[in-house]
């Protein structure tokens, strides 16, 4: 039976050539929403390789994106080095049929991450994927991006996920020397709302990582996240694009706060 695309996606879909597939390395600009959705303000994007196509047999949309994001000024080819130095890179999918995007690469460069450039492109995902039908968003949490994403409303995608992260924040709780009761903590906002403060100091002194932001207080929760070695805790998020949802809430929030608070 054949889905019944409403919306942006029965857009896309007739924007597509008789072939039914479109090359986005050549023909980006037909989809100017993907385009303004995955790079940052001011930010042009180079694509790697990607396409947008109709599954000739349900109906549904499919998209793929490998991509570069340059910054203002900023034009390929370049140095190899200076590339990675200066550029972002994404790479995404979504399906409609699974009603998912699924992120497996978003990397910022270190100089525009405080300004809070990485969580304003996961809102632009989102208002993406709401118009698209999606239901959800997905990424792995590892080293970049463990504390970042719980702040933009990534919830635990499977109980594997909270089981590794609320593990490694207990052990640091006690390295800390900190009483907090993990086992009831469901969801990731409630390790962002955890009360209470620690100095970098205290995190460094427990055998942690240095923390940003190291002239001011840092919320228990984040110093429980990312205190741990990024090996220990890496988890999988899933961002709920449902109505109302409250990933999306938490997300909107950050953004408006231009994503500057612990």
């Amino acid at each position: 039976m054949r889905s019944q695309p409403t919306g942006m996606s029965r857009a896309w879909l007739e924007r597509l050539p008789e072939t039914r597939s479109c090359n986005l390395a050549v023909a980006l600009e037909r989809f100017g929403e993907l385009r303004e959705a995955i790079a940052p303000p001011t930010y042009s994007v180079c694509v790697n390789e990607g396409f947008v196509a109709e599954d000739v047999d349900s109906g549904d949309l499919e998209a793929d994106i490998d991509a570069y994001l340059l910054p203002p000024g900023m034009e390929l080819p370049v140095d190899e080095d200076e590339r990675d130095r200066l550029c972002g890179r994404i790479e995404l999918e979504l399906d409609t049929r699974t009603r998912e995007l699924r992120l497996g690469v978003l990397d910022i460069p270190e100089e525009a991450q405080t300004n809070g450039l990485g969580s304003i492109v996961i809102d632009q995902l989102a208002g993406l994927g709401e118009d698209l039908g999606l239901g959800s968003m997905c990424l792995e949490a590892g080293n970049v991006g463990r504390w970042a994403w719980m702040r933009c409303g990534f919830d635990f995608e499977d109980p594997r996920s909270r089981a590794a992260v609320l593990g490694a924040a207990a052990g640091f709780a006690r390295a800390l020397g900190s009483e907090v009761e993990l086992g009831a903590i469901e969801h990731t906002w409630e390790l962002v709302d955890l009360p209470g403060t620690v100095t970098a100091r205290e995190v460094l002194e427990a055998g942690g990582a240095a923390i940003r932001s190291v002239r001011r207080p840092i919320s228990l929760g984040k110093a429980l996240v990312l205190g741990p070695p990024p090996s220990a805790n890496p988890w999988w998020g899933r961002l709920s694009l449902e109505a109302g949802s409250e990933g999306v809430v938490r997300l909107r929030e950050y953004v408006a706060s231009r994503g500057n608070e612990d």
